[in-house]
């Protein structure tokens, strides 16, 4: 971020004031897609969630995809990762429910049974 030879002038100036704004983002024609993480396992399921339209999730859940078993509440780990604990026995297929502000939409069943280390695209967004 400093000018090429003025980056010791930059370092010098400590702890300075930065302003932005935050927009929302706009993937027009994309749909949310779930990378699914390399640690995920039997016992622990992570993934990222990209190209979502908007300012930002305000939730993520994941449950057994043809099922009513409850949500369960992912938290964020690193970036845009999100993870969880899986109870014993609970395996793939996974839907996925995200929430920005008031809204929500499910990506139903989303994670095949089989997954993989890999994108999977849906078919919802904001």
């Amino acid at each position: 971020m400093a000018i090429p030879g003025k980056e010791d002038q930059l370092r010098s100036k400590g702890i300075v004031d930065i302003q932005y704004k935050k927009v929302d983002c706009n993937y027009k024609g994309a749909n949310v897609a779930f990378r699914v993480d390399k640690t995920s396992n039997q016992y622990y399921f992570a993934m990222a969630v990209q190209y979502f339209n908007g300012d930002g999730l305000t939730g993520v859940e994941l449950r057994r995809a043809n099922t009513n078993d409850a949500w369960l509440a992912m938290k964020i780990s690193w970036g845009g990762v999100y993870r969880v604990n899986l109870p014993a026995g609970y395996g793939p297929p996974f839907s996925v429910r995200l929430t920005q502000s008031s809204k929500t939409v499910v990506a139903e069943n989303v994670i095949p049974a089989n997954y993989d280390i890999t994108i999977y695209k849906s078919n919802v967004n904001f």
